[in-house]
């Protein structure tokens, strides 16, 4: 049965590249498109692995496949040819970019698929379950991890920066919360009604999703959800679809609203609090309120570079690839790496533990920052494989990049067993981090993976559960 789907989906998936490429432009000329479409049937297996065949080892891996493709494949089909400020795409380059991005995208997928499917031992039993009792006091728990995180970033930021840096568990406790919540109501025989615990819950979920949407990061509000998300797909085998409709009716207008916010400084007029500013945007972007939709709207078309594509990094590599085509820049030879092994030693250990300021010093050094900004600009992983070792290295470490991966959601048991579902929404947004360099993404699932063996070898966390 296994192999008819798999011969279904390898079919449906050629058949998506095919209407994939009569439906779009070739902006760049047919080779770079042909190469696009290609790459997306891998694209399209993944997606239908999920829909079809239910695969939670390919949920883990699927939104950075996707935002792969999008980055570096995308726009090579769009209608028009990418700009963007301070960036230079020089058109004699893009061939080159176009043939590499595309076997970048092949590797990255044969790293992930074709490996260590059975060899990997998990950190938890894959059998591991927990009962209601213990998920109810285990949602307790981690609501009050929670909220000892919020007041330590009130009242002491840096050593709250450094601690959930090196125990990532912190900020990721509301999302387990939510997870253990929805495995209690699921595996509840009783029916549901309102009580001090479920009151205690809900109140926190909504307390942390106000104080997430005053943030400038609308994804902590999706990586609060996605917890939950995981938790029933893991249980039930099917995605909640009414639920993830009016959840996408709710959270797309507070999307495009947050940059509105965030650019104009209007939540400064809200109140000092988080909450309070949080509660404000709500308000504002869901009630009827047509002078707001008005200032929205007027701030769409008047917003600077609002025709930039956010989803791609087209841009990026081929700035990146004149630098180096022109002599200005040298091959790192492997100079970034370096900060990945010192990743899992506290500051407060190492004080003179190297700054990771890719996101910075080598974005603007690089031209693809202001030289005078503040933001900090991601450095793509792949890029990254290109500036140490040119075009092949691209190409070697968008390989270990798939089998990296993959290693450390089979080493975090695929969340298939209670403790593992844990474990893996600790570490889920690093598996949705295509922006990040390779210290920032495999140096925080390196500090996850010490971190869950300390607990499960050393204090023994979950064992007695498994025997049980």
């Amino acid at each position: 049965m296994r192999k008819k789907d798999n011969i279904f989906i390898s079919t449906l998936s050629v058949i998506s590249s095919i209407i994939l490429y009569f439906v779009t432009k070739e902006p760049y000329g047919s080779a770079p498109k042909i190469l696009a479409c290609l790459s997306s049937a891998v694209v399209f297996f993944m997606i239908y692995e999920v829909v079809i065949n239910k695969s939670l080892r390919t949920i883990y891996f699927l939104p950075y496949i996707v935002l792969s493709w999008l980055y570096f494949q995308s726009p090579f089909l769009l209608n028009e040819k990418t700009e963007y400020f301070l960036r230079t795409i020089k058109e004699e380059y893009i061939s080159e970019i176009s043939i590499y991005c595309f076997f970048s995208i092949i590797l990255i997928f044969s790293g992930y698929t074709f490996f260590y499917n059975y060899s990997v031992k998990p950190l938890s039993s894959r059998e591991s379950k927990f009962s209601n009792s213990q998920l109810r006091n285990l949602t307790i728990l981690f609501i009050i991890i929670g909220i000892l995180y919020r007041i330590g970033e009130k009242f002491s930021p840096d050593l709250v920066a450094q601690l959930s840096n090196l125990i990532q568990i912190l900020f990721f406790a509301p999302s387990i919360v939510l997870a253990l919540y929805t495995l209690y109501l699921l595996r509840a025989k009783s029916k549901f009604k309102i009580d001090l615990y479920h009151l205690f819950v809900i109140l926190f979920i909504a307390f942390e999703f106000l104080l997430r949407l005053s943030t400038t990061l609308m994804v902590q509000v999706f990586i609060l959800f996605f917890g939950g998300l995981l938790a029933y797909f893991s249980e039930r085998k099917k995605l909640p679809m009414i639920s993830i409709i009016i959840a996408s009716l709710i959270l797309m207008p507070l999307y495009q609203a947050r940059k509105y916010f965030r650019v104009v400084r209007e939540v400064e007029t809200f109140g000092s609090s988080e909450l309070a500013i949080g509660s404000q945007i709500l308000k504002q972007t869901l009630s009827s309120n047509s002078g707001f939709d008005n200032k929205l709207s007027d701030f769409s078309e008047t917003a600077y570079n609002k025709e930039h594509n956010r989803f791609e990094n087209l841009s990026y590599i081929s700035h990146v690839v004149l630098q180096h085509k022109r002599g200005s820049k040298s091959f790192l030879l492997g100079e970034t790496f370096y900060w990945l092994p010192l990743v899992p030693i506290p500051r407060i250990i190492f004080p003179a533990k190297p700054v990771n300021d890719m996101s910075t010093g080598m974005a603007t050094n690089y031209g693809v920052r202001g030289e005078f900004s503040n933001a900090s600009i991601n450095f793509p992983m792949l890029i990254e494989g290109y500036i140490n070792f040119g075009f092949n290295g691209m190409l070697i470490m968008a390989f270990i990049f798939g089998l990296s991966m993959k290693w450390f959601v089979m080493k975090f048991g695929a969340g298939i067993g209670d403790l593992n579902l844990i474990i893996i929404i600790n570490s889920m947004k690093h598996f949705v981090h295509a922006e990040g360099n390779i210290t920032l993404v495999f140096g925080a699932l390196i500090q996850i993976y010490l971190f869950w063996w300390v607990l499960i070898n050393v204090f023994k966390v979950g064992v007695t559960r498994e025997r049980q």
